[in-house]
């Protein structure tokens, strides 16, 4: 290209032709065709101008050109030239400036920028530049600048000492656009951490204080920034220097006497992350008017934000001002003196009981010292009212604080003070003696403070959860946790080892206590031995299946539990006393959901060495008791994908379904052939054998009507979901039988419904992504036009009860006509609800794909809402003409408003008061559409 003839007459810059240009001039001088130097030349006529507009298109192409070039292109020396080019015109007229800005940005990102020509920019920039008298996209340019200077070239901009600072404070002051300061408080962190402030440390901080406290409402076109957003960013800057405390404290207390609530949490919050920031000494100086002002606000405000605030700062400045002893000395007279102050309010029935106890807790929370000052005030006045105190939740509140104070002390000592020593006897008497409610308390109170229990509460402790045992009551279930965590030694012996079983309600508790310790790496081994053990007592059989059932299910992904279980054998032992002791159907569904859990998640090698112990076994019982198949169920329905399984058991629970009566037997079966015929892969053996099966179901048809349709459902759904290659051949045989057997329809819901286990992600089963909607839109396209079939309308409604909503959305417009007519003509109370759900669904999320039918809609749901079979129909009905009256415009529903509010008022003499509330809504926004607002 020829820059010549290019730069002999610039297009506009609003013309797309400029930006083009520029880019391909770029590459001329990226392939070495021309030069920089070049180009500077060309653009003289422009650069050179009176006319600044002129001046500022040269300015523009150069810029456009650079910003178009690699980073490493320009050496140091052609970058010093245009670094003081654009410093020149930086005194020029205030139009060529927004480009200045762009080009200087552009220059400074350049590899070999010399970074010594930064001062000398800078200098130029605060002598000709007044950045808060540009407009708000150059100011944000402005700052970019400074920000990348700050990030590339730290050091020069260092060694300018104060010049910098003062750039940066005098072209900050009074920005007021939400984005720049954003942007501003964000980068600002970082910069004044490292840089020195010297004496400009107090302007600084009043150039930022001036925010403070943040007082902002986005307009509509700035949703995107918040009040919050900006405090966040602020709060950081304001805490950035240890310097800044002397002016951020006052501030705050300042701000925190406003009437405004946001003035009040941002108060409150300068003072808190000030605390880690900000030298002790300042705090210690201010403490007590710190405290008067968080004194005055808990005792009077309403909000619990605000409350939570105070407390958490309090335990903030009491942690600064007395960790260090030296500092503790000085601040030892205040913090007595609130002791002093708010002790009389410590009665259970005094109004100030909970915000005095609080602050006292929060400052028991700052640190050792202030710790041990407020146990040392405030517990042997809690503990002598608890003594004298008769009613039951006066003495739970006393205990409760009680607890707090003793946690808050142990979080900064080893072991309990003299004040402390009572705090374990008045919880053991309240859980010995006290009544329900104190017992639970007391039991749960000593276990949290289990290892600093002396030894003689211990015992009897001990003794107590024992009895509880044995009179089947787990009260004392924390409790019993705390203890074993502590001290599981003391425990087996004084609890497990010495409790006497003679009942069934005594193993319940007792195996239930055990089962609470489970993931204890102390008890796990322990555990497992005693639940399977007890399994293979025949009177305690059942307590410990329940019990496994139960502990499996809420720790089934602790593999170091999974783990002992299946050392100890326990699915041996579990199979071996199905098969020999012939469990009845409750116990074997339960015994097969722990195996599920056991087997699930273990390695594919040892699932591979559990089937070759056990399933020949069960097999070979399946035809002296076809119930059997529940256990098998249990073996293999988790089994990992590449564990081979051969088609004979494939053949036999064919055949078991075909042939049993049972519908617990025939719905196992089904459902474990599809879990297995979902994992197998996809080879010629395969092919045949799902040939095979549907040819018998086809066959089974005329005597095993249900147990056929239900097959080929499943089939279907387990071929669908691992991407079967003729998967949708099996749902057109399914849309070919609807004709002869329309209860099908109801089928097809179970290939929509993915919640079943049989075929899920913990079952390991293949799961192609939305199979579901693909399955929706195929049949759905291929019925569309059986209008005048209602067996293929309701079809539809069984789909769309379990179709994701996308699906449906996409879908609406092809089965709109089919929803219509099924509203018509369908008189299943269950597939109309599904259907006026969707309906209602839709208008609200895409109200156009309804509104080319309103009138057709409209018709069909106000005539269901007189439907005389069900009242779950008449409500989606009235609430679905509610929603219309918000989704659709005034102008399209107004035609039919008299005829709905006349319909509407029959529908208010309903016989269900359900409906009658409905129908009053719905009849009063239609009466209200055309009001004046």
């Amino acid at each position: 290209m020829d820059i010549a003839s290019f730069c002999k007459m610039l297009p506009d810059k609003v013309d797309e032709k400029f930006d083009r240009k520029c880019s391909e001039i770029a590459q001329e001088i990226f392939k070495g065709n021309a030069t920089i130097v070049d180009l500077i030349e060309q653009l003289r006529p422009y650069l050179t101008n009176i006319d600044p507009t002129q001046r500022e298109l040269g300015v523009l192409a150069l810029t456009i050109v650079l910003e178009s070039l690699p980073i490493d292109f320009l050496n140091a020396q052609q970058i010093k030239v245009l670094a003081t080019f654009y410093a020149d015109i930086l005194k020029g007229h205030h139009v060529i400036l927004p480009t200045v800005f762009k080009g200087i940005l552009r220059i400074i990102q350049f590899k070999h920028f010399p970074e010594e020509v930064i001062p000398t920019l800078l200098n130029t920039f605060l002598q000709n530049v007044a950045c808060q008298q540009q407009q708000q996209a150059d100011r944000y340019s402005i700052y970019c600048i400074f920000q990348n200077m700050f990030d590339l070239y730290r050091t020069a901009l260092l060694s300018m000492g104060m010049d910098f600072v003062y750039v940066v404070i005098t072209s900050i002051d009074g920005e007021r656009d939400p984005r720049n300061l954003v942007f501003l408080f964000k980068w600002l962190q970082r910069f004044l951490q490292h840089v020195s402030l010297g004496h400009l440390s107090e302007e600084m901080f009043e150039v930022l204080a001036c925010y403070f406290p943040v007082d902002f409402k986005a307009p509509p076109s700035e949703s995107a920034i918040t009040r919050d957003m900006l405090s966040e960013a602020l709060s950081p800057c304001l805490c950035s220097r240890s310097e800044f405390g002397e002016f951020a404290i006052p501030l705050a207390l300042e701000k925190l006497d406003s009437s405004l609530n946001i003035a009040k949490l941002d108060s409150l919050k300068l003072l808190k992350d000030g605390c880690d920031h900000f030298p002790a000494p300042v705090y210690i100086e201010n403490f007590q008017k710190i405290w008067n002002q968080l004194h005055k606000e808990l005792f009077t405000t309403s909000s619990n934000e605000i409350r939570s605030l105070c407390l958490e700062t309090l335990t903030a400045v009491v942690k600064r001002t007395s960790t260090d002893p030296v500092h503790y000395v000085k601040v030892k007279p205040m913090l007595q003196d609130i002791c002093d102050t708010v002790k009389g309010n410590l009665l259970p029935d005094s109004k100030l009981f909970e915000p005095s106890a609080d602050i006292l807790l929060h400052i028991a929370r700052g640190s050792q010292h202030s710790s041990a000052l407020v146990i040392k005030e405030i517990v042997p006045f809690l503990t002598n009212t608890i003594n004298i105190t008769s009613t039951s939740p006066h003495k739970e509140k006393l205990m409760k604080y009680l607890l707090e104070f003793t946690i808050a002390y142990l979080t900064f000592h080893d072991r309990l003070s003299d004040e402390l020593n009572d705090v374990p006897m008045i919880f053991l008497k309240a859980a010995v003696e006290g009544d329900r409610m104190l017992q639970e308390r007391g039991y749960d109170y000593l276990g949290q403070i289990a290892r600093h229990l002396p030894t003689e509460v211990r015992a009897v402790v001990y003794n107590n959860i024992h009895t509880l045992i044995i009179n089947n009551d787990v009260v004392m279930l924390d409790c019993l946790k705390g203890l074993a965590e502590a001290y599981p030694d003391e425990v087996n012996a004084s609890i497990f080892h010495k409790t006497e079983l003679n009942s069934v309600p005594a193993v319940t508790t007792y195996l239930n206590s055990l089962s609470y310790l489970i993931n204890l790496p102390r008890f796990t081994e322990m555990v497992v031995a005693n639940l399977l053990g007890y399994f293979q007592k025949p009177e305690y059989t059942t307590i410990a299946v329940d019990c496994m059932r139960s502990l499996l299910v809420t720790k089934q992904m602790n593999n170091n539990v999974l783990a002992e279980f299946i050392s100890n054998d326990a699915v041996d032992k579990l199979v071996r006393f199905s098969l020999e002791q012939t469990a009845d159907e409750g116990m074997l569904l339960k015994i097969s959901e722990i195996m599920k859990i056991l087997i699930g998640l273990q390695d594919s090698d040892v699932q591979e060495n559990i089937l070759q112990m056990h399933l020949e076994r069960i097999q070979s019982q399946l035809k002296q008791r076809e119930l059997t198949v529940i256990l098998l169920d249990g073996l293999l329905l988790r089994l990992n994908r590449d564990v081979r399984i051969s088609y004979d058991v494939l053949d036999v629970l064919l055949n078991m379904a075909m042939e049993s009566r049972s519908e617990t037997v025939i719905d196992t079966c089904v459902k474990l052939l599809a879990n297995l015929l979902n994992k197998k892969d996809n080879d010629e053996n395969f092919h045949s054998y799902v040939e095979q099966a549907k040819e018998k179901c086809l066959e089974a048809i005329s005597t095993r009507k249900d147990t056929a349709l239900s097959l080929l459902v499943w089939f279907t759904k387990a071929l669908l979901m691992k991407n079967y290659p003729d998967c949708f051949i099996c749902a057109d045989l399914l849309l070919m039988l609807l004709d002869q057997y329309p209860e099908l329809g109801s089928y097809l819901k179970i290939i929509m419904n993915s919640s079943y286990e049989c075929l899920s992600d913990t079952s390991h089963c293949n799961c192609m992504p939305l199979y579901r909607q693909k399955f929706f839109v195929y049949v759905t396209n291929k019925i569309a036009d059986r209008l005048d079939n209602v067996v293929y309308l309701k079809v539809v409604g069984h789909l769309i009860e379990y179709a994701p909503e996308q699906a449906v959305q996409f879908q609406f417009k092809k089965i709109r006509k089919m929803i219509l007519m099924c509203l018509e003509k369908c008189n299943e109370p269950p597939v109309l609800c599904v259907l006026l759900r969707c309906i209602k669904r839709i208008v609200k999320d895409d109200s156009e794909a309804v509104e080319s039918s309103l009138d057709d809609f409209l018709l069909r749901v106000l005539k269901l809402t007189t439907f005389k079979d069900s009242l779950d129909v008449r409500v989606e009905a009235l609430q679905c003409l509610s929603v219309m009256t918000v989704a659709f415009p005034v102008y399209k529903l107004l035609p039919h408003k008299n005829t709905v509010i006349h319909h509407l008022a029959a529908c208010t003499d309903d016989r269900k008061r359900l409906v009658r509330k409905e129908a009053m809504d719905a009849r009063s926004l239609w009466f209200l559409l055309d009001a004046p607002v």
